[in-house]
């Protein structure tokens, strides 16, 4: 019988209390989910263990979630992960800047935790 391992998603979230919401949802599926709360780490930590898909905050401490999109895009080990952006901007820019990089984007206000986790799924085709 083959093996399916679990896929990986990290959420990079500075707000505990939304990110602790999106990760109960996500966890009520067949997936392995961590909480990153800064930027500032968060891609040597993403280096160490590749997930399969990151939803990423814009506004985060330290390094921003499009200075760490762009690492990501830049990178040979984490180029190819799956990254769906949500974000309270509402900035067209931002909407593009993400977009040319190749990652999805949704604004907060205009979705709830339950959507997510149904983008996520659709990424990953589970």
């Amino acid at each position: 019988m083959e093996n399916n391992p679990r896929k990986k998603v990290v959420v990079i979230e500075d707000d505990t209390m939304l990110g602790s919401i999106i990760l109960n949802h996500l966890r009520a599926e067949p997936l392995d989910v961590k909480l990153i709360t800064t930027g500032t780490n968060a891609f040597e930590a993403l280096k160490a263990d590749v997930p399969d898909i990151i939803v990423l905050d814009i506004f985060l401490p330290g390094v921003n979630g499009i200075e760490l999109l762009e690492m990501i895009r830049k990178d040979d080990a984490t180029k190819n992960i799956k990254v769906l952006v949500v974000s309270n901007s509402s900035e067209n820019k931002h909407r593009d800047i993400v977009t040319n990089l190749g990652a999805s984007f949704m604004v907060k206000a205009a979705v709830n935790p339950a959507f997510i986790v149904s983008q996520v799924k659709k990424m990953l085709a589970v």
